[in-house]
Order: C-alpha cells, then sequence, then structure tokens
C-alpha cells in the first residue's frame, strides 16, 4: 500500500542527489526512498542482533603485526588462490 508522506528537515543537497540518482537508475523517487528506508532498516535489524559488520563499509582497516607482516600479501594471495 502506498501512501503520502510529508518529511521535515531533509538535507536539500541529499535530497537533490538522490533525485538525480534515481532518474539516473530509472525509478522514482519514491522507489528510491523505500530502497533507502528498507536499507536502513535491515542494517538496524543487523546491528541489534549485534552482527559486528553491518556491511561493507563498516569495515575499517586495522594494522597487522606479527612475525609474516612483511609477505603478509603473499600469505594472503596463497591464502585465497592456493
Amino acid at each position: 500500500m502506498t501512501e503520502g508522506v510529508t518529511v521535515r528537515a531533509v538535507n536539500r543537497g541529499l535530497w537533490r542527489e538522490l533525485k538525480v540518482t534515481a532518474v539516473k537508475e530509472g525509478i522514482t523517487l519514491g522507489e528510491a526512498v523505500n530502497l533507502a528506508i528498507q536499507k536502513w532498516l535491515h542494517e538496524q535489524k543487523e546491528a541489534q542482533a549485534g552482527n559486528k559488520h553491518k556491511s561493507f563499509w563498516s569495515l575499517r582497516p586495522f594494522k597487522f603485526e606479527g612475525a609474516d607482516k612483511e609477505k603478509l600479501s603473499t600469505l594472503v594471495d596463497e591464502t585465497l588462490y592456493g
């Protein structure tokens, strides 16, 4: 069911960017807003469930400290690709 909704205090720049992106993707503004809301709600549920990494974008780099740190890239390749 669809419904008309009024939202206050929306950042104009973000709104404009959303509109442009929706047009480029060939979807309506309503569809774009629904997708954004759906994604945000999913991420909130994942966070509440204790999922440490909600999404790719939540991953952060870390400094590897170990005996093999100089050849870490080679070890990763061996692990992943054999």
